[in-house]
């Protein structure tokens, strides 16, 4: 439901998921970049299904029996003898659009090169938006001088990580009455010791 709402727009460069929920768009393998994060952090067993010629891409997901809600017989791919069934991560209507185990009917003639995700992790360590592990819980706390201003005034933003992290990038933005984001700042994080005013 979450992707079938998303408006399609075919988007270059690839993205994060969380940078396509941000932007409020992209395309067949962003929705299904998205789906399958998802999905692999609630535990399931998801595969990435590209079709080379289609230029297209959906989902795999493995469950322990065929989903029941399907409108037809339930279409899966086999990889290294587990079914995983196909999930449309394309299409506007989340009410009654694509379901898990249908298929569009251009797309089970051709085969799909399954793309698994163990050692996901691996290809971009680091990187918190793309992540499939449990993180360590994390808070943040900022405090703004001073809490009134006027307009083109300065302010000094200050601001508390836990757990700390040292010599890390932060960019603020901002935005004001639903106006895109801009950068404000940049900082580097410093112990506890050291503030920056930005």
């Amino acid at each position: 439901m979450i992707v079938h709402q998303i408006t399609y727009v075919e988007t270059l460069p690839a993205k994060y998921p969380v940078e396509t929920m941000a932007d409020g768009q992209g395309d067949c393998d962003l929705f299904s970049y998205i789906a399958a994060s998802i999905m692999k952090a609630g535990g399931l067993e998801i595969v990435l299904l590209y079709y080379e010629q289609q230029t297209h891409m959906n989902i795999g997901v493995h469950l322990s029996s065929a989903p029941k809600d399907v409108r037809e017989s339930a279409y899966y791919v086999t990889h290294d003898g587990t079914r995983y069934y196909v999930a449309e991560c394309t299409g506007g209507k989340w009410e009654d659009g694509w379901r898990v185990g249908e298929c569009p009917t251009d797309l089970k003639q051709v085969s799909a090169t399954v793309i698994t995700l163990e050692n996901a992790e691996e290809t971009a360590p680091g990187q918190v938006s793309a992540s499939f592990t449990a993180l360590e819980p994390s808070a943040l706390s900022l405090e703004v001088s001073p809490s009134i201003s006027i307009q083109n005034s300065a302010i000094t933003i200050y601001g508390q990580l836990a757990p700390t992290v040292l010599n890390e990038n932060v960019t603020l933005y901002a935005s004001i009455n639903s106006s895109p984001w801009t950068v404000i700042g940049t900082a580097v994080t410093q112990s506890a010791q050291q503030k920056v005013q930005r």
